[in-house]
């Protein structure tokens, strides 16, 4: 069964998330979200190539970006090791079927998490029509993402604890809770939220991403690299859009607008 948030999306947009997520269409679908080319061919608020080149170095040097890297390098000579204990006591979630269940649990709660932030914490002056299209952007960080983890995993074939493929690395389960952290802890910081409530929901919002991986552990799928991996490539996907598009110049091609003396909300596409 697909998260309900998923689903709710899905309904949303028009379009089945998980799906693409999987598919190599997924990072197309960040061009679409991003921008629709628009008169000379180049997409309308698409960010310079000085602007890409800050998000990149920035989501580089992101400790939540190196961190889990660095981790992940250090944890190989240990990965079948710890994965057999993990997976044979269940030390948090008492069974592997419980574990597995979590991951998905955890991971669609970041989700969650994520559009919550973008969506209840505006900004100074920042109507609804903002919020949504912040979202979109978003989304799009996260399933580009998932994009990359599934062509990593096409070239790495490592199989997994458990035998049942040879998808294991780099985790697609932390690559999405953690670009979902990302994006959240970005809308935190530049929302009015003050202590102790923006502390407290930043380490909510980390719990969460790290059940999801340790749950993929403790489930017998994953071993402790496929998942710090997983973050890291995670973070950094999602800072790099989250930047690269932040406060973008020109119009958006993605508009929801709330028309004076009417209710409800236009969406609107520029091509």
């Amino acid at each position: 069964m697909q998260p309900q948030a998923h689903r709710l999306l899905g309904h949303l947009m028009g379009i089945d998330l998980p799906l693409v997520a999987k598919s190599r269409a997924g990072i197309a679908l960040v061009i679409v979200l991003a921008g629709c080319a628009s008169g000379g061919g180049r997409p309308a608020s698409w960010p310079s190539r000085e602007k890409w080149g800050h998000a990149v170095v920035g989501a580089v040097q992101s400790p939540g970006t190196w961190a889990p890297a660095l981790g992940a390098a250090l944890a190989v000579p240990w990965d079948r090791r710890i994965s057999r204990w993990a997976a044979r006591e269940t030390p948090v979630f008492g069974s592997r079927p419980r574990a597995l269940d979590a991951s998905d649990h955890l991971r669609t709660a970041s989700h969650i998490g994520m559009a919550a932030t973008a969506l209840l914490l505006p900004r100074k002056d920042e109507r609804w029509g903002d919020r949504l299209q912040r979202l979109l952007w978003e989304e799009g960080g996260a399933i580009a993402a998932t994009g990359v983890t599934s062509g990593l995993k096409r070239l790495a074939r490592r199989e997994r604890p458990d035998a049942s493929d040879d998808l294991s690395f780099p985790s697609g389960h932390a690559t999405r809770a953690f670009a979902y952290q990302a994006m959240s802890l970005d809308n935190l910081r530049s929302s009015a939220l003050r202590a102790p409530a923006r502390p407290a929901s930043a380490i909510a919002l980390g719990a969460l991403a790290a059940g999801t991986a340790w749950a993929r552990v403790e489930g017998g799928v994953h071993y402790p690299s496929d998942v710090l991996a997983g973050a890291a490539i995670g973070n950094f996907v999602a800072s790099v859009i989250y930047d690269a598009f932040r406060g973008a110049e020109s119009s958006p091609p993605v508009r929801f607008e709330s028309p004076r003396g009417m209710r409800g909300v236009t969406f609107t596409i520029r091509f």
